[in-house]
């Protein structure tokens, strides 16, 4: 009998040595990391409440990943429009600073500045973001508009034969006004389908989308090829009608430069949009973290608490079972 007991004493001394080191061992990792082992146990399991607040999470980081995105995308499109804007005034007032009569010299290099300036308008509305035409509609392959040298020589065909600046006017504006005109058949090489509205799980949508055959944009474009045939146009002979189509085309960009100033404050409404959608879902992140933290944490006073009285038992333990065995500690361990 007396072997059977000493059995079962050893037995429970080993037992109560396991769980008084699975103690401290758990207590050690909770205070090291600041989060319960036992996360069934701290919500008596209910996990309903944490696999709530993490799907939100996960999904607020989806969509602040996606609201981060269409930020870069609106604002690669207010900066491309603002160099068209740019463009059309600075040529426009180009013309306005020479008093009219104009030179020969001076019609010609408002006619070439304006033919760089269509170049470099033309070269940023084919602007790409991670791969992606951006004006170009949902066919984001391709990209929005022909070269400008193309363009400009399809414009010129188109344009022969008039005979005053009025004329030449009215079928540049044709050519880019017309639903079967020049610049739906040569210029414009996107989609006639702007991009789909940036949709987030909250079911707020934020629409990106600028296509390159939007009118603010053609009247700039318009108003450039024009400015730009003022010496190259061979129907004219007379240097005062050339004058003229500088001032005419002077007055277009100018009225164009509105147009765009419009279009870029219709993106700026949507950039504030999506920066207010920013700042709530950055809040509401900020709120279901602390959340998620207060029912994981591991209470440090209490912890550290708790591992003082393991250590001290598991030394109290330690010390019995050596004075029981007539074995010193490190004997024992």
């Amino acid at each position: 009998m007396d072997r059977i007991g000493d059995l079962s004493q050893a037995f429970m001394t080993r037992r109560q040595n396991a769980d008084l080191k699975m103690s401290l061992n758990r207590l050690t990792n909770e205070l090291a990391s600041g989060r319960v082992s036992d996360l069934s146990a701290r919500v008596k399991g209910d996990l309903a409440g944490i696999g709530h607040l993490e799907s939100n999470l996960s999904r607020l980081s989806a969509d602040m990943q996606v609201a981060k995105e269409t930020a870069s995308l609106l604002n690669f499109t207010q900066q491309s429009l603002g160099r068209v804007t740019s463009e059309s005034g600075r040529i426009a007032r180009d013309v306005l600073e020479i008093p009219a009569p104009r030179s020969a010299n001076n019609i010609a290099d408002l006619s070439e500045a304006a033919r760089q300036a269509f170049s470099t308008v033309v070269s940023a509305l084919n602007g790409s973001l991670s791969g992606k035409s951006v004006f170009s509609g949902d066919n984001v392959t391709a990209p929005a508009l022909a070269d400008a040298d193309t363009v400009l020589a399809d414009i010129s065909i188109a344009v022969a034969g008039s005979t005053t600046p009025a004329d030449l006017k009215t079928e540049i504006d044709n050519w880019f006004n017309d639903p079967a005109g020049g610049f739906e058949t040569t210029a414009y090489l996107g989609s006639p389908v702007p991009r789909s509205p940036v949709s987030l799980s909250s079911g707020d949508e934020v629409d990106a989308s600028v296509l390159a055959n939007n009118a603010a944009i053609k009247n700039v474009l318009a108003g450039l090829a024009f400015m730009s045939m003022a010496s190259s146009y061979a129907g004219f002979a007379d240097p005062a009608a050339r004058d003229e189509v500088v001032a005419l085309a002077a007055d277009d960009l100018l009225t164009a430069e509105r147009g765009m100033i419009d279009l870029q404050e219709k993106v700026g409404r949507e950039e504030f949009k999506l920066e207010q959608i920013s700042v709530r879902m950055t809040s509401e992140t900020a709120s279901l973290r602390i959340a998620r933290t207060e029912m994981l944490e591991a209470d440090p006073f209490e912890t550290a608490s708790a591992l003082d009285q393991v250590q001290t038992q598991l030394e109290l333990h330690y010390t019995l079972t050596a004075r029981v065995s007539r074995l010193s500690l490190a004997q024992y361990i």
